[in-house]
């Protein structure tokens, strides 16, 4: 039986060969030809003083702009994508604190119908977990600084040419 399963997988790859190390993700696809133009958005949350809004953007800001991407304000017109980044914390009696980190794409774009202007959500990652150890707040940091390294590098293979143009 292994046999026949194995020589089954062999005829499937050669027949429909294996998958491209250039292959696009979807979530990468749906990056394809969005303008290097993004602005960065925080959700509020309940801060502790250590780890803040502000420290979340500032990390997301200075991480983006190293990689290339170009940031403009929130108010921006279209064309324009926007970086949310969701933190959402709360005190766990067992496990201490506790973040739950979401990093969205949403592009702005006009969809001709009886509605107005319309953000769709374009690329995600989320729903990390991080129980804020003795490194804290750099353990949290680091989770979401790999969370955006993500989003830079499904970007950047979705878009070639414009890892160049920094």
């Amino acid at each position: 039986m292994k046999q026949r399963i194995f020589i089954l997988f062999v005829l499937l790859m050669a027949t429909f060969g294996t998958p491209s190390a250039n292959a696009l993700t979807l979530l990468q696809e749906n990056l394809t030809d969005i303008p290097n133009r993004f602005a960065v958005s925080i959700a509020d949350f309940a801060d502790d003083g250590e780890f803040t809004r502000q420290t979340v953007r500032d990390l997301a800001e200075r991480q983006l702009r190293a990689a290339g991407f170009k940031l403009v304000a929130e108010e921006s017109a279209p064309p324009l994508a926007t970086v949310q980044v969701t933190v959402v914390r709360r005190d766990d009696p067992a496990e201490g604190k506790v973040y739950m980190l979401d990093v969205n794409v949403y592009n702005v774009s006009v969809i001709h119908t009886v509605y107005r202007l319309r953000k769709g959500t374009i690329w995600m990652v989320g729903s990390e977990k991080v129980v804020a150890g003795k490194d804290f707040p750099k353990d949290v940091e680091g989770k979401l600084s790999q969370m955006l390294r993500y989003l830079v590098q499904d970007y950047f293979a979705a878009n070639p040419n414009e890892s160049g143009k920094q």
